[in-house]
């Protein structure tokens, strides 16, 4: 058969996946007997009725009086997943419903079966949240296998609440109106869920630190939403559970809107990997939802499908996208590369992120002598595993601690290769092309519908993360003394009204530049630290003396001129105001002296040339000679 290949696919994905445990290990514990004793409680056929949370002392009541001290042993050592939610997934009931769902696709596919039958197994419903059901529009080349979701009750969705009045975490359930009553919701304030992903669960240490930087920032609730029950341990089970977590956000949202006053244009939905997806159902069946911040959208089993599938720019006002592991999965890449919101950020080019090469060591911000200690174990698989698919998340909590200090500007251009190349600093007149990235992004006024904005920005390898670009723009003069080249070293100053940058390269640290006669020389300059507008610059020219075998065209002997003639520098700033927009600043500086800068020696530019248009927005010409210089 034809399809034979595909089946294939199907088989490895849905019993393998992405899983921290192997095959051979599960198929031991099905063949050991004791995970198949109550397959009626996991059948998809069934209308699940419950949400009550699994307690640990229900688990161990039910479960561990069926297992041998070997599998406990064996399941500590595998590490945290709950074992109602490994029976489900190799209940027989729920294997054979999943087996005949897919194979009656592919039947149809291939024209064996009725192009018009259905399988009676592929819908569900969950009382008052809602109804799923998987038709053969969910299925295609990238994702060729479907599963049920796990029961409501496995999956677990619980919601926790925090707010500045009380960092501690409570549940809330919004079906139990005497517990939301005394959970400390605040009424008339915004509302902020935030979704783990793929393994992860509602309580990880980010999740912690990404509420507290929102309430410091912000007075709101702050929810986040624990589905521990459903995203582990293979990969296509979990992303089969997505919609009914999506199910239950959706529910919670709408019955704040309903029963609490909550309106729909104060809720924020922030969804980490496959919590992004789950952020995309939910807002589909939230109308008037005010935006979606996805971080690294998961890839596998979403990437290139339709936008009922993934998240989509149609399932709130505003969605914004962080793409920071956009490798191909069969690269080690856990995130989607395709743009899927409004505004898509693609840090360093949303692949490789700095400092999360295999190679790199474990890197901390800020320690003292008492601090100093070994990672946990979780941080060292993380960075090992998922760092760069994790970056997003670290990125986004920077983004709200350090606003005024270190904002991250994302430029909008056709690829990453264009912006390195400095064909995309321009922010436009009205600050259009520009945005700042995470928390404080903002939907474009001049979004058109089906629009894709792609924005590019570097970042650096630990917090603070952003990198701060200017432009110098060099213009060599013509005059008539002047050689028509000269070759060799620069040296920068640049003085802003936030700080200083002294004595660094713009041009590369061991290869000279030549400048030739009349032509205008354009160095993005990256800084690690915000200097503000700039509007006096130093420049430090040394000719390149060096005798080179390859290149005896540049030494200047007897008969020739050292020094470089520059008419002006321009120098380019990019400054958020107090709504976010990004502005470009250009001032045109020239010397106080028309006199050349002799080689060795500083010379000082502060006086606005004159005609020149000072504050306008910056368009710089392709065909000018552009080189990257980053400072540290």
């Amino acid at each position: 058969m034809n399809n034979l290949p595909v089946l294939l696919v199907i088989f490895q994905l849905f019993t393998s996946g992405q899983t921290f445990i192997s095959f051979s290990q599960l198929s031991n514990l099905v063949r050991s007997g004791r995970w198949v004793q109550s397959s009626s409680k996991s059948s998809s056929n069934i209308d699940p009725s419950s949400s009550k949370p699994i307690t640990e002392q229900q688990t161990s009541e039910n479960d561990l009086s069926e297992i041998s001290l070997e599998q406990l042993i064996e399941f500590k050592k595998l590490g945290k997943f709950q074992l109602n939610q490994i029976r489900s997934q190799l209940d027989y009931g729920s294997v054979l419903n999943n087996y005949r769902m897919n194979i009656n696709f592919q039947l149809r596919k291939v024209g064996l079966i009725n192009p018009q039958s259905r399988a009676e197994n592929n819908s569900v419903c969950y009382h008052e949240i809602g109804c799923i059901e998987i038709s053969d529009k969910w299925y295609s080349m990238t994702r060729p296998v479907n599963l049920l979701p796990l029961d409501r009750a496995v999956i677990n969705t619980q919601f926790i609440l925090r707010t500045r009045n009380n960092l501690q975490e409570r549940f809330v359930k919004i079906s139990d109106p005497e517990n939301f009553a005394s959970s400390g919701f605040v009424e008339n304030k915004p509302v902020k869920f935030i979704i783990h992903g793929f393994i992860d669960t509602g309580r990880e240490q980010w999740v912690k630190d990404m509420s507290e930087a929102i309430l410091e920032a912000e007075d709101c609730n702050v929810i986040s939403v624990d589905w521990g029950g459903g995203s582990l341990p293979l990969y296509s089970q979990a992303a089969a559970n997505t919609r009914v977590v999506g199910l239950e956000v959706a529910h919670f949202i709408n019955t704040l809107i309903i029963n609490y006053g909550v309106r729909a244009k104060d809720v924020h939905i922030i969804g980490h990997s496959l919590g992004a997806h789950i952020a995309g159902y939910a807002g589909e069946r939230v109308p008037g939802l005010a935006r979606i911040t996805g971080l690294d959208p998961a890839e596998p089993l979403f990437q290139d499908m339709p936008e009922f599938v993934r998240l989509d720019p149609s399932d709130a006002h505003f969605v914004d996208v962080i793409h920071t592991d956009a490798k191909s999965i069969m690269l080690g890449g856990y995130g989607m590369k395709q743009a899927v919101g409004h505004l898509d950020f693609y840090p360093n080019g949303g692949q490789d992120q700095p400092g999360c090469s295999l190679l790199a060591p474990l890197i901390f911000s800020a320690l003292t002598v008492e601090e100093v200690s070994l990672p946990s174990p979780d941080s060292v698989s993380r960075h090992l595993v998922a760092c760069a698919h994790n970056r997003a998340n670290e990125l986004f909590i920077d983004s709200i601690k350090r606003r005024s200090t270190c904002p991250m500007i994302g430029y909008l251009c056709s690829s990453f290769e264009e912006y390195k190349n400095g064909g995309c600093l321009d922010c436009g007149k009205a600050g259009e092309r520009c945005s700042l990235l995470g928390y404080y992004s903002s939907k474009p006024k001049d979004w058109l519908l089906g629009e894709t904005r792609k924005m590019f920005l570097e970042t650096g390898p630990l917090s603070p993360f952003c990198q701060h670009n200017y432009v110098v723009e060099m213009n060599v003069g013509e005059n008539e003394e002047s050689e028509d080249w000269v070759q060799g070293h620069v040296n920068l100053n640049l003085y802003g009204d936030k700080g200083e940058i002294i004595k660094h390269k713009i041009t590369e640290k061991d290869v000279s530049r030549r400048f030739q006669k009349g032509t205008k020389n354009i160095f993005k300059v990256s800084l690690s630290k915000n200097i503000g507008l700039v509007s006096i610059a130093e420049i430090f020219w040394k000719y390149d003396h060096e005798i080179d075998p390859f290149d005896l065209g540049k030494m200047c002997l007897v008969f020739c001129s050292d020094s470089l003639y520059l008419d002006s520098l321009t120098i380019t700033s990019f400054i958020p105001d107090k709504e976010n927009n990004i502005k470009s600043r250009r001032q045109r500086l020239c010397g106080e002296t028309e006199s050349p800068i002799q080689s060795g020696d500083w010379k000082l530019f502060y006086k606005p040339c004159s005609g020149s248009s000072s504050g306008s927005s910056s368009q710089f010409n392709n065909n000018s000679s552009i080189q990257l210089a980053t400072v540290v």
